[in-house]
């Protein structure tokens, strides 16, 4: 006869942010011998936690405005009635996607730095900039991926207008105006 596993908790559940319709996901892992699972959730605004009607090792909702700031715990009950409890986990809605402070137009000497920054807030932000010269059709991408772009005002680079777009760490994206560099 083999004893039976020991109840144990084999991982600690991680904290969640995640935009507005995401799924905020919590996997409450454990050995055992025939685990059973009762999740509790409680509100910022809330003293304390209520059962949850999830009774499966994983815990997931919609990340809504209402659920942002829950927290959550597992409670895991093995086939002898021994019990134990995950640590507590909170579900945080991040911060949105947004521009906030367009570009302005540069106007310099010949030789001065052209220069252009994003403002933006978001999570995890990436940023791929654009240029199209006075004589293109289009816009084409840059080499700079940083939240500044700058380079030397040329007599070529006189009309040259840019963009930059802001994608954060969910794949949103969003598009600043577009400003011009002149010589003057």
């Amino acid at each position: 006869m083999t004893a039976a596993e020991p109840l144990a908790l084999t991982a600690e559940l991680e904290d969640y942010v995640g935009p507005l319709g995401s799924m905020a996901t919590f996997t409450a892992q454990a050995t055992g011998e025939g685990l059973t699972y009762q999740w509790w959730v409680k509100k910022p605004t809330a003293t304390k936690f209520s059962k949850s009607s999830i009774t499966a090792d994983t815990y997931s909702v919609e990340l809504t405005s209402a659920r942002d700031g829950n927290q959550v715990y597992c409670i895991v009950t093995d086939a002898y009635g021994n019990t134990v409890q995950t640590n507590t986990a909170t579900m945080t809605l991040a911060e949105p996607l947004t521009i906030t402070a367009e570009l302005e137009d540069f106007s310099g000497p010949l030789g001065s730095m052209a220069t252009f920054t994003v403002e933006a807030t978001g999570e995890g932000l990436t940023y791929q900039w654009w240029v199209k010269k006075p004589s293109a059709a289009k816009f084409s991408r840059s080499s700079i991926t940083a939240a500044t772009y700058s380079v030397e005002l040329t007599e070529a680079r006189n009309g040259n207008q840019v963009y930059c777009v802001v994608t954060d760490a969910w794949g949103n994206t969003v598009q600043t105006n577009t400003a011009t560099m002149t010589v003057g």
